[in-house]
């Protein structure tokens, strides 16, 4: 799981170890701390098992033109959300793309 725990001293002087992380399994969601809809980003609070509490940030790239040639083919799987008279909104998820 973990390999080189870093030791940080904050300006308190508390002792923090900072472990390798490879995934999320078992985090708990406490609350969203802070949603910018304009940057696609969402900050929140929440625990790791063990109760280490932990802060995290998460950022959507940019959709750069060689990301929009993967995007715009038959390796999305599209779910309507609403459609009206004049456009419609759908969720895209893409799926085969390493």
């Amino acid at each position: 799981m973990a390999s080189d725990p870093k030791k940080i001293k904050t300006s308190d002087e508390i002792s923090i170890t900072q472990e390798k992380l490879d995934n999320f399994k078992g985090f708990e969601i406490t609350r969203v701390l802070r949603e910018n809809v304009e940057s696609k980003s969402i900050v929140v609070e929440g625990a790791f098992p063990g109760n280490v509490r932990s802060v995290v940030v998460l950022e959507r790239p940019p959709i750069t033109p060689k990301m929009l040639e993967c995007i715009l083919t038959e390796n999305v799987v599209l779910k309507r959300e609403f459609v009206n008279d004049i456009y419609g909104q759908y969720e895209c998820t893409i799926t085969g793309i390493n």
